[in-house]
């Protein structure tokens, strides 16, 4: 079985990197886990901050 966490964001640069910093900490406690962020077309840092943990994938959309 996998886990899947799949965070949507939206102009979240703020956000983000709190929000994966917890979910790094727990990544080791659990069986093959996958971590997507969805990007929805952001006019700020997002994608480039959720690049910045690598143990992310990203989907990123032109526009919202």
């Amino acid at each position: 079985m996998k886990i899947s966490f799949v965070i949507p964001a939206y102009n979240e640069e703020g956000n983000l990197i709190p929000v994966l910093g917890q979910v790094k900490e727990i990544l080791p406690q659990l069986p093959q886990t996958e971590v997507i962020v969805v990007d929805d077309g952001s006019s700020d840092r997002t994608a480039l901050e959720a690049r910045s943990f690598p143990f992310t994938k990203i989907i990123q959309h032109d526009a919202n």
